[in-house]
């Protein structure tokens, strides 16, 4: 008996992966991290391909990895009016956010450098290995 909820618990535990540091977007948090680009990944509760991004490109291993390791990744929704991001000092809600930097549809992927010039919009789904591509694209400097 205990040697099948031993193997049942390892199962589930190696089964367990690696999540996106998702983080709030604070300025001062930005400029002083030392992460050269920024991912701002605004969803919708409501988004059905937000919830096809989350599930399929946002969990595969090598772009949680990427993510993590190169990128300041910001996830903004605008569904969640309680969940505020400082910009210049004002505390917006993911709805204010988005309104701002001109999101009006969803998913969308802004990313930025450091200094908050966009780099690349993507409106819509995007697969796993395209996106990969693209994060490894930037994080080797190959953008133009």
């Amino acid at each position: 008996m205990l040697k099948g909820l031993f193997i049942v618990l390892l199962f589930f535990t190696s089964t367990i992966s690696a999540q996106i540091e998702w983080n709030k977007f604070e300025d001062d948090s930005i400029k002083t991290g030392n992460k050269n680009f920024i991912i701002l990944y605004f969803t919708a509760d409501w988004c059905n391909w937000c919830r096809q991004l989350n599930l399929k490109t946002f969990s595969e291993e090598s772009v949680i990895k990427t993510m993590n390791e190169y990128f300041y990744s910001v996830k903004i929704n605008e569904s969640n009016k309680y969940d505020l991001h400082t910009i210049n000092e004002q505390h917006l809600s993911g709805k204010e956010f988005a309104y701002l930097i001109g999101v009006n549809s969803f998913p969308t992927i802004i990313i930025t450098d450091k200094n908050l010039v966009k780099l690349k919009k993507i409106n819509g789904y995007i697969k796993p290995e395209e996106f990969e591509v693209l994060l490894n694209i930037l994080r080797k400097n190959e953008y133009n």
